[in-house]
């Protein structure tokens, strides 16, 4: 039977790659050649425990990606300009993801591992808002979709406030009409295999179906014992700095028997919970 993987072991049996090999040595020869020492091939190969045969290839792979001239054993290798800028990119974002690790709790040693994997993979875009959280800190309102809260609450049931809105009015923001046929808070429920609200029908509701709009279409929100119940994964939440509350948004229809929901008639589902479940479980 095959070992199960374990959050322990996930993401550090991955062989390096000869590409982040390949920008490892670079950046550590970037900070070489500021330092004002001396660059060899022997020098690379012990350094990062590599065969004679290992430093070659990685040493004639540099130059012929431009990065360093200099090719014999005894000959010392020179970074070239544009081998220095990309040097310094590289230890950029290796100072960078360390300094950002450390700062959510890893010790010192582990950042500068993680670090050596993340610089590799991750786009500019990350480095840069990185880079924009630890300059200016958890300033900025903050959005993201296809969360699933069984990361952030534990099991169980929480009830928040939820209000359903006509598209028509946004500034101020009128209850639809629909919204009086359910109670106002929702009910959040948490278990081992997956999140999701579910609205709580009053008894004069009509025998209307409620359907949530994904990014493949509208589908149909599940009859739950409780409710209607939709997967959290399916809202967009917001998150402001300061405000303990999280905001969901959601767009919902209502139709009758055998009616097709329709993005002229639909409404605005908004949620409001609290961060990590401190308020409001059952």
């Amino acid at each position: 039977m095959q070992k199960k993987e374990t959050t322990s072991t996930i993401g550090k049996n991955i062989p390096e790659s000869r590409q982040e090999t390949e920008e490892n040595i670079l950046k550590i020869i970037y900070q070489w050649d500021c330092a004002g020492q001396r660059i060899t091939k022997k020098g690379i190969g012990e350094y990062f425990g590599l065969s004679g045969h290992e430093a070659a290839y990685y040493v004639k792979q540099m130059a012929r990606h431009g990065y360093i001239i200099g090719m014999s054993d005894t000959e010392e290798i020179k970074l070239t300009e544009f081998g220095r800028y990309e040097g310094e990119e590289c230890h950029y974002r290796h100072r960078m993801f360390t300094q950002f690790l450390q700062m959510i709790g890893l010790e010192q040693e582990e950042a500068q591992e993680d670090a050596c994997r993340l610089e590799h993979i991750v786009g500019e875009k990350t480095v840069k808002g990185i880079a924009d959280f630890m300059l200016n800190g958890d300033v900025y309102e903050r959005s993201f979709t296809a969360s699933d809260l069984r990361y952030q609450y534990a099991p169980g049931e929480y009830d928040f406030l939820m209000g359903l809105y006509g598209m028509e009015a946004q500034y101020p923001r009128e209850f639809a009409e629909e919204f009086y046929l359910y109670s106002d808070t929702v009910l959040l429920c948490v278990d081992e295999e997956e999140s999701g609200f579910i609205l709580q029908e009053k008894p004069e509701k009509p025998d209307l179906a409620l359907w949530y709009k994904s990014a493949s279409g509208w589908i149909q929100a599940q009859k739950r014992q409780k409710g209607e119940w939709i997967p959290a994964q399916a809202f967009e939440f917001t998150i402001t700095p300061g405000d303990f509350v999280m905001e969901g948004y959601l767009l919902v229809a209502l139709t009758k028997e055998d009616e097709q929901p329709s993005d002229r008639k639909c409404r605005e589902l908004n949620i409001h919970i609290w961060h990590g479940g401190e308020h409001g479980q059952n």
